[in-house]
């Protein structure tokens, strides 16, 4: 029995853990290209390709499409993913929509970083996005730290024992009872 608790708290901090990386790194990102785009040169794309696709979630299908933007900088062509739609019920109506749709739209805006131009955003500035990502990823890292006491007791404690709900004394080296939640 205790070895599931034990692979079930590893299992929650590993996932947890690398979740709140995850987060956080994504955050990290799209703050570092905010700050800089503002100062990123900005060029026309074209529409050049659309993707439809099928999604489900369950008990309903329906399709998507993305549509694709070419941009050129210095003689070398980078695609932009620029308007998605995704409300359609059959395949045929979503690729009419975006047909329709890149066809109407002769140009999209595009701010790309002058050293590596595949780095691209379609508005300048921080996006507003960053501070839901960096919450979700400072939650995911307060979870997994919660685990972290008792995969540590284990290391300098040692095994617990068949007790309810153990929990590391450290300044004691032993395992005590506590109250166990109820889930």
């Amino acid at each position: 029995m205790i070895i599931f608790a034990i692979i079930g708290r590893l299992v929650m901090f590993c996932m947890f853990g690398s979740a709140g990386i995850l987060f956080i790194w994504c955050s990290l990102q799209m703050l570092w290209r905010g700050a800089r785009s503002k100062k990123w040169p900005e060029i026309q794309a074209e529409a050049t390709d659309f993707l439809v696709r099928s999604l489900s979630d369950g008990t309903w299908d329906y399709y998507c499409y993305t549509i694709f933007y070419g941009y050129t900088v210095g003689g070398d062509i980078y695609l932009a993913r620029g308007d998605d739609s995704c409300h359609f019920s059959s395949y045929a109506d979503a690729e009419a929509a975006a047909m329709k749709e890149s066809s109407l739209i002769k140009s999209l805006t595009v701010f790309y970083y002058p050293k590596k131009p595949k780095i691209y955003v379609l508005q300048r500035g921080i996006d507003t996005s960053v501070f839901c990502s960096s919450v979700y990823g400072v939650l995911c890292l307060v979870l997994a730290s919660s685990v972290l006491p008792w995969l540590i007791g284990l290391f300098v404690i040692g095994m617990p024992p068949a007790i309810s709900c153990p929990t590391p004394d450290f300044s004691e080296r032993r395992w005590i009872p506590s109250e166990c939640p109820n889930i």
